[in-house]
C-alpha cells in the first residue's frame, strides 16, 4: 500500500484565474459553489475547481508526474512504473487468461473526478477490450524494455500510446487516472477533513483503490470524500492537469522525426532508419531524372510510421528528446490550465451574473423549448462576447467543442437536469457554414438546435439555410449582436421573373453570406398576401435594389 504525505502546494493559479468566492443563482455549477468554498482556499490548497455540471476537457498529463519534484509525486510515478511492470512481466511469461486481462487492463472510467470529454454529464466508456488487446501486442513487444530503456532517464508508460493512432487522450486520462486512484483518493480526504464540514462528506466504499501485489488483483477502501448526489467527488492537483495533448504524444513525435533522427548520438540507428526512409520514399522509374522528386506528405507519413514499427527503440529518442525540455511542459501546463479556468469557468460566472439570469432564462418553464432558445439567442445576441471574444478578438484557439461545452455549462447552471441543452452548433468560417447546409436535411428532425455564428454574416447565411429548408427549431445568434443595432450595410430588394428565379436564389445566398439585408419574393412574399403592395413596401424598405433579368442596380 502506498502512503502519500501532502505538503503545502508550490503551485498557484495565475493571475488571470477568478479570486472570487461564491456566485449568486449558480449553486450547482462548481464545486467551491456547492461546498462553500473560496477560489483562493482552492488555490492554496493547489485544488483544480471543477464543475459539477459537465466534464472539463482536462487530464493528468503523467510526465508532470514524473517531472515533479514533489516527494508524493515521485512515489505515485514509482507506483505507477511498479504496476506497469508487473503487467509487463505477465504479459512476457505467458498465458494471460481472460479474467487476468480484465482485472490487470480493463479499466472503468473514474467520472468522480468531473474531467473528461463528457458534455452535459461525466459518464464515459472507459478500457476494455479495444485497450487491453492493443496493451498486451505494446508490452510484449516495443514496451518489453520498460523499466530498462537505455535511453531515457526514467520510464513513461505514455511510450504505450506512441505506437497506436487509435489510443488518444482519453484513453491515456482514463489509465493514468485509474492508476492514480489512491493518490487522489488521499488528496481528497486529506482536503475535506480540513476545510469540509462533516455534513458536506461522507464515507464512502471505493472500489479499485490500489493493487494487492500478492493476490494479483485491485482491493477496495474506504474514504471520507465530499458528496455530491450521493456520489463523491474526487479533487485533481492543477499542477498536475493540462488540455489538449500530453506532453509525451504521438502527432509531436513525428512532427519531430527528421530533427530527431539528425540529433540521435545512435549512428548506426540513424543509419538504419534513414536508409529505410529512402527506400520508401524514392521516386517512380517513371519520374524524370531531371527533375526533383518530392514525396507526398501522406507517403511520408505512412514511412515514418512504419519506421517506428520496425525500430521501436526511436520511441526512446523521443521520450529522451522531451525529457530535456521538460521545463517547457511545466508552463505548457499552466497556461493550458489557466485558459481552461478563465474560459470555462470565469467567463461563465460573469455572463450568468450579468445577463442571463437577469433576463429570466432559469424562471422559464423548462418545457417551453421556443421560448428557452429565444432567450437564449438574445443573451448571446447581447453580451456573446463576454463568452468568446479577447482583446484581439475571438479566444485564442477557440474550437467547436470549446463553444459547445461553454453553452452547456450556462444553460445547466442551476443544476436543473429537466431543462436539456439543445444540440449547439458553432459556425465560425465558411467551411462550417457549408457543412451546415450540405447537411440541412438531416437537420430537418431536430427540435431544439442552437446554431452560434462569428458574425452577422453567417448569421444571415445560416438563417436563409433554416428558412429555405424549412427547418423547424433551430435558432441563430451572432457574437457580434443584432445587426439591426450596429450595422450600417444596406439592405436589398430582389425581384425577378419565374424564368430567373434560380439565378435570383444564387444571389440572395451570395448577398446574404457576404452580410446583408436580403429581401426576395420567394422567402419573403408569403402566399395570400398582396404582392403589389408587398412589392412598395420592399422597395421603400431597401435602399438597394436587385432585379434579376429585368434591370441591374440601381
Amino acid at each position: 500500500m502506498a502512503v502519500y504525505l501532502f505538503g503545502p502546494p508550490e503551485v498557484t493559479l495565475s493571475p488571470q484565474m477568478p479570486r472570487q468566492g461564491t456566485f449568486p443563482g449558480t449553486d450547482f455549477m462548481y464545486f467551491s459553489d456547492v461546498f462553500d468554498i473560496s477560489n483562493d482556499l482552492l488555490a492554496s490548497e493547489n485544488v483544480f475547481d471543477i464543475s459539477l455540471v459537465s466534464d472539463l476537457p482536462l487530464f493528468i498529463d503523467p510526465f508532470l508526474v514524473f517531472d515533479s519534484d514533489k516527494p508524493e509525486y515521485q512515489r505515485l510515478h514509482m507506483d505507477v512504473v511498479r504496476y506497469v511492470s508487473f503487467v509487463r512481466n505477465k504479459i512476457i511469461e505467458g498465458n494471460v487468461t481472460d479474467a487476468q486481462e480484465k482485472e490487470w487492463l480493463h479499466f472503468k472510467e473514474i467520472s468522480n473526478n468531473w474531467l473528461g470529454y463528457s458534455v452535459g454529464g461525466n459518464a464515459g466508456r472507459g478500457l476494455g477490450p479495444t485497450f487491453a488487446s492493443g496493451a498486451l501486442i505494446g508490452l510484449r513487444g516495443p514496451l518489453k524494455d520498460f523499466g530498462k530503456e537505455k535511453y531515457s532517464k526514467g520510464s513513461h508508460f505514455e511510450r504505450l500510446f506512441l505506437f497506436s493512432k487509435g489510443a488518444g487522450k482519453d484513453a491515456l486520462s482514463d489509465f493514468i487516472t485509474n492508476l492514480c486512484h489512491e493518490f487522489l483518493l488521499n488528496f481528497t480526504q486529506v482536503f475535506a477533513r480540513k476545510h469540509l464540514a462533516p455534513e458536506q462528506c461522507r464515507e464512502f466504499n471505493v472500489r479499485r483503490v490500489s493493487f494487492d501485489y500478492d493476490k494479483e488483483r485491485w482491493v477496495h477502501r474506504k474514504f471520507f470524500l465530499p458528496a455530491f448526489n450521493s456520489e463523491y467527488v474526487l479533487l485533481t492537483p492543477i499542477d498536475l492537469l493540462t488540455q489538449s495533448v500530453p506532453w509525451i504524444n504521438r502527432p509531436d513525435l513525428f512532427d519531430r522525426f527528421g530533427g530527431m533522427l539528425d540529433a540521435m548520438s545512435d549512428i548506426q540507428l540513424r543509419q538504419s532508419v534513414n536508409d529505410f526512409l529512402d527506400q520508401r520514399l524514392a521516386p517512380p522509374p517513371s519520374h524524370p531524372r531531371e527533375k526533383v522528386f518530392r514525396p507526398a506528405k501522406k507517403d511520408v507519413q505512412a514511412a515514418q510510421e512504419r519506421a517506428l514499427e520496425i525500430y521501436p527503440e526511436l520511441a526512446n529518442w523521443y521520450v529522451a528528446l522531451k525529457e530535456a525540455t521538460g521545463e517547457e511542459a511545466v508552463n505548457q501546463s499552466r497556461n493550458r490550465v489557466a485558459r481552461a479556468d478563465e474560459l470555462y469557468r470565469s467567463r461563465v460566472v460573469e455572463f450568468l451574473s450579468s445577463t442571463l439570469r437577469p433576463m429570466g432564462f432559469f424562471e422559464i418553464d423548462v418545457n417551453d423549448r421556443q421560448t428557452l432558445l429565444k432567450t437564449f439567442a438574445n443573451a448571446i445576441e447581447r453580451h456573446g462576447s463576454e463568452l468568446f471574444v479577447g482583446e484581439d478578438g475571438l479566444v485564442g484557439d477557440l474550437s467547436a467543442d470549446d463553444v459547445q461545452l461553454i453553452c452547456t455549462l450556462v444553460w445547466c447552471a442551476d443544476g436543473n437536469r429537466q431543462r436539456r441543452p439543445p444540440q449547439f452548433r458553432f459556425v465560425s468560417d465558411s467551411r462550417a457554414a457549408s457543412h451546415f447546409e450540405s447537411g440541412s436535411q438531416s437537420n430537418r428532425d431536430k427540435t431544439g438546435m442552437f446554431v452560434i455564428t462569428t458574425d452577422r454574416a453567417k448569421k444571415s447565411r445560416i438563417e436563409f439555410i433554416v428558412q429555405n429548408d424549412n427547418l423547424e427549431g433551430i435558432v441563430v445568434a451572432s457574437i457580434t449582436g443584432h445587426g439591426k443595432e450596429n450595422s450600417t450595410v444596406e439592405s436589398i430588394f430582389i425581384s425577378y421573373t419565374k424564368a430567373d428565379e434560380l439565378w435570383a436564389r444564387w444571389i440572395g445566398r451570395v448577398l446574404l453570406s457576404a452580410g446583408y439585408s436580403v429581401t426576395v419574393q420567394f422567402k419573403d412574399f408569403l402566399p395570400g398576401t398582396n404582392f403589389v403592395e408587398q412589392m412598395d413596401q420592399a422597395i421603400k424598405n431597401g435602399p438597394s435594389g436587385f432585379f434579376v433579368g429585368e434591370a441591374l442596380i440601381r
